[in-house]
């Protein structure tokens, strides 16, 4: 699709979207090409019956990238012509707009609407109309990277778990960071992704790059994350959770081994009052796990399940583990907590909001990684 089509479709989409509002009187689109340059693509005017008017500003963008967002400055929100003053709101429009895209217009005042008929467009006191559910315009673009992968993970773990969040990265220094570890190929390809959404963002000298939303980082993965492909094991013991845990803490004293708690019971020891499942949940790789099932002698079962092993698709879920303080048992990440509640079902959003705000926010806000 050429600039031209992509215009001309909009002024059939927004024509179609303002028209289905039966109160709202006459809609005039003006599309702007030659000498002027407003800096946008087109004026759709909006009159009411009652005088009102909009000026929706509507700059289209066949493949939008949220670092480049804001395209157009913004405007003032009035403007006098003649004895008449007008709200004017700027719009972007698009084949497809992303969910982060969508998140960014919203955050920056702006209005959106894609070639299927979504759209969120706002004028204050005047109408507000929001579809979604369509399903987007099919148009050929850049190959986007596929963030549930397990390599993809363990670069945005090493970014969202590393003890100084504002360290200024190159490519080399992240791939080496990551753990296990990932090609510099998949650094870039991963890298380019997140700095064209803009979570990341180059460093004042040019020379590397650091955070820019962690935020917005983390709720992406936490929807490409594939939890499901954690091997499950589930087992029923006559002793309590916390005896069970009494015996692990024992013996992973005396060995080395993958193991952490893990969803609700790493949740419960990060967040004040997350109210989850009354089970023990814990990662093991598959070596450990065999011995676990010896030491505690549980038994496996197909439901009354008390306890609840995840043998990891891919031991970067061990990645910036933490240590419970009153037993020293190992715990994952919150970041990893939050993806992991995130997709386990249950009380888990609820769970993974409560240590969004209670744990995880405060040290980006403190990084100034929050505004």
């Amino acid at each position: 699709m050429n600039a031209q089509e992509l215009v001309s479709e909009s002024i059939e989409q927004i024509e179609s979207l303002l028209k289905s509002i039966p109160w709202l009187g006459d809609v005039q689109i003006e599309p702007f090409d030659g000498a002027y340059d407003p800096g946008y693509d087109l004026e759709a005017r909006v009159r009411t019956s009652n005088g009102s008017e909009a000026i929706l500003q509507i700059d289209c963008k066949a493949f939008p990238r949220p670092s480049q967002f804001p395209y157009v400055s913004q405007f003032s929100q009035f403007r006098n012509e003649g004895n008449q003053r007008s709200t004017q709101v700027p719009v972007l429009a698009a084949a497809r707009i992303s969910p982060r895209m969508a998140e960014l217009c919203e955050e920056h005042g702006w209005g959106w609407f894609d070639l299927a008929g979504n759209c969120k467009i706002s004028v204050p006191n005047l109408f507000h109309i929001e579809r979604q559910g369509y399903a987007p315009v099919k148009i050929d673009g850049p190959t986007e990277v596929n963030l549930g992968t397990a390599e993809a993970g363990r670069v945005i773990r090493s970014l969202l778990t590393n003890k100084d969040l504002v360290q200024k990265w190159t490519q080399r220094g992240l791939r080496d960071a990551c753990s296990p570890g990932v090609s510099l190929g998949l650094v870039n390809k991963v890298v380019r992704h997140l700095k064209d959404q803009a979570y990341l963002t180059d460093d004042e000298s040019g020379t590397g790059f650091k955070l820019h939303d962690p935020l917005g980082m983390l709720r992406e993965w936490s929807q490409s994350y594939q939890f499901k492909d954690h091997i499950r094991h589930e087992y029923f013991s006559l002793e309590r959770p916390s005896k069970l845990r009494e015996k692990l803490v024992s013996y992973l004293n005396e060995k080395e081994a993958h193991c952490a708690l893990a969803v609700f019971s790493a949740a419960t020891e990060q967040a004040a009052h997350v109210r989850g499942e009354l089970k023990l949940w814990l990662y093991m790789d598959d070596t450990f796990r065999r011995n676990f099932e010896k030491i505690t002698e549980l038994k496996k079962v197909d439901s009354g399940a008390d306890v609840i092993v995840l043998v990891p698709q891919d031991l970067g879920v061990f990645t910036g583990e933490q240590r419970v303080a009153h037993d020293n048992m190992p715990m994952t990440h919150p970041v990893q907590t939050y993806v992991d509640l995130i997709q386990a079902g249950g009380r888990g959003q609820e769970g993974a909001e409560a240590l969004l705000e209670q744990k995880i926010k405060p040290v980006w806000k403190a990084a100034n990684l929050l505004w």
